[in-house]
């Protein structure tokens, strides 16, 4: 198991550092562990329950259509 503090894994998910605070204030996603982020269980926290639908997201597979 590994950890991260908060700019890393902002850096890590391509966030902004406040998103990353936002996200452990209203307990989504983001696991702790001794005032560090559980880097697995948070990658699949956010894999299970973020929207992949979300363009703004980096796992958005395709870019929308254009006609």
């Amino acid at each position: 198991m590994s950890t991260m503090n908060i700019s890393e894994y902002a850096q890590h998910t391509a966030v902004n550092r406040k998103t990353i605070s936002r996200w452990i204030k209203s307990e989504k996603y983001i696991v702790m562990l001794n005032g560090e982020i559980d880097v697995e269980s948070s990658d699949k926290n956010l894999k299970q329950y973020r929207d992949n639908h979300d363009l703004r997201t980096p796992n958005a597979k395709k870019k929308p259509e254009t006609h």
